[in-house]
């Protein structure tokens, strides 16, 4: 349940069914963020469980940050670090947030060969390797998958960002997961969400993205 949230600046006003409180916290500016369709086409049956929670977002100038009292207390600065011990922690997370990137970089060929082989091309997607994004298309609806880096304690991680594209150029967060140094997909809470010893390992990965952006429910700007 999203618990004393930090709203500043926005230019929406909008109504959100957040099943579950699931509101994400986003890492650019401008964004409105739900999890997936899925939330809203079990809107039924979460009202007769009393599971489906509305949600307001009235701002006035510019969404540009929600975080939670959680996610604020987690990125807290300790002062009680070893300083002698940062410069080892910066050359081994490059090192891991290169590896990962790759990891997730090296499946792009054969997500184009199952859209082109086997989605009938009703599926796009191509690498934009100058902004580490990767840009595609599914019946119609366009996403964008946003890498980052992030670290956690003494690991570094590719954060994927799902972005469903608007045309009017809003882009709105459907999901995010980790990527680690050996390919291993990790929920932002570090579960492990799928082994790269699964022998479908690319397909789900890429077929998991596609099934949250078709799912995915229409957001209006006011």
């Amino acid at each position: 349940m999203l618990s004393r949230s930090k709203i500043q600046a926005g230019v929406y006003h909008s109504t959100l069914l957040c099943f579950g409180g699931v509101l994400r916290a986003p890492i650019i500016p401008d964004i409105v963020y739900f999890q997936s369709g899925a939330a809203l086409r079990d809107r039924m049956d979460a009202q007769r469980s009393g599971g489906l929670v509305v949600c307001e977002l009235q701002v006035e100038t510019g969404l540009d940050r929600l975080s939670t009292d959680s996610q604020l207390e987690q990125n807290a600065m300790d002062f009680t670090n070893n300083p002698e011990e940062f410069p080892v922690l910066l050359a081994t997370v490059k090192r891991q947030w290169g590896y990962a990137s790759e990891k997730l970089l090296d499946l792009i060929a054969h997500w184009q060969e199952l859209s082109e082989k086997y989605f009938a091309n009703l599926v796009e997607v191509s690498l934009v390797a100058d902004e580490q994004r990767i840009d595609g298309k599914v019946l119609g609806k366009a996403f964008t998958l946003k890498l980052g880096h992030i670290t956690i304690g003494k690991s570094g991680y590719t954060e994927a960002v799902l972005l469903l594209n608007q045309e009017d150029g809003g882009k709105f967060e459907l999901d995010r997961f980790h990527v680690d140094q050996n390919g291993m997909i990790l929920a932002p809470g570090g579960e492990t969400l799928l082994d790269t010893n699964d022998r479908h390992y690319s397909y789900k990965i890429f077929t998991s993205i596609l099934r949250v952006v078709i799912e995915a429910p229409l957001v209006v700007k006011s």
